[in-house]
């Protein structure tokens, strides 16, 4: 299974990772008044701009995160069929 961050590519098809929160990327982080998890239903436009940085915003807020290697390993005690 693989995600895209909607931020999308550039022309080069390098990540627009200016789009992204720190630590992968260089955007300012989410500020109280724009964080998409306290925004009413009626606050959210029906713009296509509008849709894309409430996207953009809640990606940032909750998609990213740091992985550790504990989804790679062997667990000690295996459920069976997996």
């Amino acid at each position: 299974m693989t995600a895209l961050h909607p931020a999308g590519s550039d022309r080069e098809g390098q990540s627009r990772k200016d789009l992204w929160p720190p630590p992968e990327g260089s955007a300012d982080p989410i500020l109280d008044d724009r964080d998409p998890l306290l925004k009413m239903l009626m606050e959210i436009t029906a713009t296509q701009d509008g849709m894309l940085e409430d996207h953009l915003l809640l990606v940032n807020r909750v998609g990213l995160h740091s992985c550790s290697d504990n989804f790679l390993r062997t667990p000690r005690h295996p459920e069976p069929g997996f």
